[in-house]
């Protein structure tokens, strides 16, 4: 086998066969006759012109001399052109020339982003391989912010904690290179501009715009804010601004810093600052607390100081937690995804939960146990955009603490026909039966756009875990596994869209 159908065969989005002296392979998309056909242009046109389209017995397919692809680097550039301009071919529609000039002669787009990283890792570029492809780029030129960025994001997606210190360290020198960066708009539609707000941070700390137009005729520009440094008074030309900053410790200083400049916008702004300031756990608790057919737990802050006080019995409970019995749930103020996230039954194991954490702020709340009748919990993502909600996915565990990945939805094909149930039936099952509790909550917080984690009591109300605009909606899921997601996040990836249009 040669050095390119090897490299080849070992991306998931790509079906290869090798022949004497050349590989044939077909980039998978529902409509493998276009979207192949885009391809081998895109591909042309960014420089690897040994090849040709053709309708074979198996289908469409590209034919490519593997003799021009010998070498191991330059297989490997061929297989990441492969993938960035397939993922932008599977629309449907030609590559925009503006992406096929981004692609550098090691294959990789100039700036990958958030999702265009996810994407060439599920598409199987992962980490071994693309991250000395990154190092080399760096090492290259210690001044290339965009590797730099590009680096500290992929180290991020590790999910290693021994990871985060490093991609900290490149981010922070991106950002004093520069603090715009820019994904040019897919699509053959007039592109629309929209400018970014952002902050530092890791994948939760901004709401992920590069997943919600992965597709999208929209040229995203992102503006790092910093402490201290509004955005600038030039700013590249844009249609309309989207505040991405999302609600955390680190992000309010941020937000406040915003109010007074999106007041003066001379464009307009979604997700105004002032009302993501409202999005923190307690505030958004004590906003739906008295709404009909809505059930959120009073959540409190509260220190480590307080806390122990508790635990020696120097305070009572509902001293720190109004109307606070146990069991109750605790975590660290500003964690994400379930980390730190602990079930406490009594004071005993309040404080064995304090001697095995390092931070000094926490967030606490009531349990409610939302099983079903069947004891097992089911977690439900929704996500409102212009005011009008959407499913977005399920989660079904034995384990209260439910999250998509330790749910194992992939592992059981009753759990997916469930959820796909959901996601189909929304509209007239759950959406309809916490229509009016839905429409409070969006009443409530006001965003353009955000999402909720939410659950059913057992009484039949809607239980809200969490409101953010930060919350993870992406359509990069094996379409093999999950057939239905893909139309779904579709749908609200072409409200998100026509959104940004009405408002600019």
């Amino acid at each position: 086998m040669s050095e390119l159908a090897e490299r080849l065969s070992a991306l998931k989005a790509v079906e290869v066969q090798a022949m004497r002296g050349a590989v044939r392979f077909t980039y998978c998309a529902p409509d493998r006759v276009a979207v192949n056909r885009h391809l081998a242009d895109a591909l042309r046109a960014a420089g690897f012109e040994s090849l040709r389209f053709v309708q074979a017995d198996g289908g469409p397919a590209i034919d490519v001399d593997a003799t021009e692809y010998a070498r191991r680097e330059h297989a490997e550039a061929f297989c990441c052109a492969v993938l960035a301009l397939g993922a932008v071919a599977a629309n449907g529609h030609p590559v925009p020339a503006a992406v096929v000039t981004e692609i550098r002669p090691d294959g990789l787009p100039v700036y990958n982003g958030f999702a265009g990283l996810w994407r060439l890792e599920v598409s199987g570029l992962e980490i071994p391989r693309l991250g000395p492809m990154l190092d080399a780029r760096v090492a290259a030129d210690p001044r290339d912010a965009d590797a730099l960025m590009d680096t500290a994001t992929m180290l991020f997606l590790t999910l290693e904690p021994t990871n985060r210190t490093a991609a900290f360290a490149y981010q922070r020198r991106a950002l004093q290179l520069r603090r715009q960066y820019r994904r040019r708009a897919r699509g053959d539609a007039a592109p629309l501009r929209l400018l970014s707000l952002a902050g530092p941070g890791d994948m939760t700390a901004n709401t992920p715009l590069d997943c919600l137009l992965e597709d999208a005729p929209v040229e995203l520009t992102t503006l790092y804010v910093e402490l201290g440094h509004p955005p600038p008074a030039a700013l590249p030309p844009h249609d309309a601004v989207f505040v991405a900053i999302g609600e955390s410790p680190d992000g309010r200083a941020l937000l406040a810093q915003l109010v007074g400049w999106a007041a003066g916008s001379s464009r307009p702004v979604l997700n105004r600052p002032e009302r993501i300031l409202q999005m923190s756990r307690e505030r958004v608790a004590a906003l739906l607390r008295d709404e009909q057919g809505i059930e959120m737990p009073v959540t409190a802050a509260a220190t480590r100081d307080a806390l122990q006080a508790v635990v020696s019995g120097a305070s009572r409970l509902d001293e720190v937690l109004p109307g606070g019995i146990y069991p109750i749930i605790a975590r660290p103020t500003g964690s994400q995804g379930g980390k730190c996230l602990a079930k406490l039954a009594d004071a005993a194991a309040l404080g064995a939960y304090l001697r095995g954490a390092r931070e000094t702020d926490f967030y606490v709340s009531r349990f409610v146990d939302y099983r079903s009748g069947d004891g097992l919990y089911r977690k439900y993502r929704v996500v409102f955009v212009d005011g009008r909600p959407y499913a977005c996915h399920m989660a079904i565990s034995a384990n209260w603490m439910i999250h998509y990945i330790n749910a194992e939805m992939d592992a059981s094909a009753a759990k997916r026909t469930e959820e796909a149930c959901f996601i189909a039936e929304f509209d007239t099952a759950f959406g309809a039966r916490h229509a009016a509790a839905l429409e409070r909550v969006r009443a409530r917080l006001a965003l353009d756009y955000f999402g909720i984690d939410c659950a059913e009591t057992t009484g039949g109300r809607l239980l809200v875990f969490e409101a953010d605009a930060a919350l993870l909606v992406h359509n990069l899921d094996p379409p093999d596994v999950y057939p239905y997601k893909g139309p779904q996040m579709r749908r609200i990836f072409a409200a998100f869209v026509d959104m940004l249009r009405r408002a600019a």
